[in-house]
């Protein structure tokens, strides 16, 4: 299956096999972030229409689609399944005027079901499911491994230089790109620098893969 966004705002959904196509959605803007299900079946995906942004699920087939969040204005989604691929974490944020990660929050997300708050205060996005129980969150500042009940915080590290951190699929490791900036006296200006790094899931015993 293959999501389409025609040039008419039409949402469709194109099955490559019959080459039948199914129209979901009419006046969309913009397709943003999207996940699949570990079994391929789910794909949640974010999409913008003339005054809101909204968190979807669609079925391989095009058959089911379901907005399950909605937020007035432009937002930003991330979504992380579970590894049964029976729920979904999700989380929002509006982005600031200087570009952070504004007013947003977590939920969880099971199919048919009312998305409910995992009680997060700081954490605007999700990274992944790196235990049963266990959500990596991220603001700003930090990467938070918490709870996905209650949103206790069982570990936390500082992401202020972190850039693209990604978990690898069984949550073991985190790959992300370290950014500094090195003045450069001939040039008067910062010049960047970056080095993709590979950690333990909580940011520990970290290694350079390579720079620049």
């Amino acid at each position: 299956m293959l999501l389409v966004l025609t040039h008419e705002g039409h949402l469709v959904a194109h099955d490559t096999k019959t080459e039948s196509a199914t129209h979901l959605m009419r006046e969309v803007q913009s397709v943003g972030t999207h996940a699949l299900s570990p079994d391929r079946s789910m794909l949640a995906v974010s999409y913008m229409s003339n005054d809101s942004t909204h968190a979807a699920l669609v079925d391989q087939t095009g058959s089911m689609f379901e907005t399950v969040h909605s937020v007035p204005g432009e937002a930003t989604y991330s979504f992380a399944w579970h590894s049964a691929g029976d729920r979904l974490a999700m989380a929002y944020y509006r982005p600031s005027s200087d570009g952070a990660r504004g007013p947003g929050d977590v939920l969880i997300v099971r199919p048919g079901d009312t998305p409910q708050r995992v009680g997060c205060r700081a954490a605007r996005e999700v990274l992944h499911w790196v235990r049963d129980g266990t959500l990596a969150t991220r603001d700003d500042d930090n990467i938070y491994l918490v709870a996905s009940e209650g949103c206790a915080t069982r570990a936390s590290f500082d992401a202020r230089r972190i850039h693209h951190a990604t978990y690898s699929a069984t949550g073991g490791q985190l790959a992300y790109i370290y950014r500094e900036l090195d003045y450069d006296r001939d040039a008067g200006a910062d010049r960047p620098d970056s080095t993709l790094m590979l950690s333990a899931p909580e940011g520990q015993s970290s290694e350079v893969l390579f720079g620049d």
